[in-house]
């Protein structure tokens, strides 16, 4: 999104010498503004969302062109999941497609393992109780270790050393479009069992993409506080560059 201005309509009418050095206090403005905006959605996004991490709280970029504008985006670089905040955090705008929560790496994974179809969402964002987390989300190297036990027979880990392989655990899908077991007794999603023990699920299924709500005002945000801020910035820069 980028931020363009006209001085005189911020700071009223320019006297012959301010007019020669707007051009360079705007575009220390622009910078400042850009650096403002970024701790400005961090602030935003932590009293927006319940569960937010680092990573998304510090995801607002910002790039100027060298004259008197400054563009705010959302990081679209992946984290260790693969998915970057610009990826989903759109679905929570009012921009777009109706709140489709986006399609997680964790689901495509599945599917392209062909666990589940294509009309099937994993909810690993839901972890049902006993779901090992990290941050309030579901750990991330959990959804990498089903992942691998699914693509293996019997469900099991590669190596006994690995940090969900302990005491004989498995995995194993409800429904599996590989397997003719389809153990209906027991609801739809991944389960954890140790030897002697019950399985325990660890997420479930959702037959419709799952809709996340249209919270997060990026645009409007990004409008409101550039006015509010911009003016002050500019008067400064230019009383900086008139001494």
């Amino acid at each position: 999104m980028a931020i363009t201005f006209q001085a005189e309509r911020l700071i009223g009418r320019l006297n012959a010498l301010q007019a020669t050095q707007i051009k360079y206090a705007g575009t220390q403005a622009m910078k400042r503004l850009g650096w403002e905006m970024r701790s400005e959605l961090g602030r935003y996004m932590q009293a927006t969302f319940d569960r937010s991490v680092p990573f998304t709280i510090n995801s607002a970029l910002y790039r100027t062109t060298g004259g008197l504008s400054v563009g705010i985006s959302i990081n679209p670089s992946g984290d260790e999941k693969g998915q970057s905040p610009a990826s989903y955090l759109f679905p929570l705008t009012p921009e777009s497609d109706a709140g489709a929560a986006l399609t997680t790496r964790f689901t495509k994974g599945l599917r392209k393992l062909r666990v589940i179809d294509n009309s099937t969402w994993a909810l690993n964002w839901l972890p049902d109780p006993g779901t090992p987390t990290r941050n309030g989300t579901t750990d991330p190297s959990l959804l990498k270790a089903l992942l691998n036990a699914l693509s293996r027979p019997g469900g099991r880990l590669a190596t006994k050393r690995a940090k969900y392989a302990a005491g004989g655990v498995r995995y194993f899908s409800v429904p599996d479009l590989r397997s003719s077991r389809q153990n209906q007794h027991l609801a739809k999603g991944i389960y954890r069992v140790k030897t002697g023990e019950r399985p325990i699920r660890l997420m479930g299924y959702l037959q419709s993409q799952p809709r996340v709500p249209q919270k997060f005002q990026f645009e409007r945000t990004v409008r409101e506080r550039s006015a509010a801020l911009l003016p002050g910035l500019l008067r400064a820069e230019l009383d900086r560059a008139l001494r």
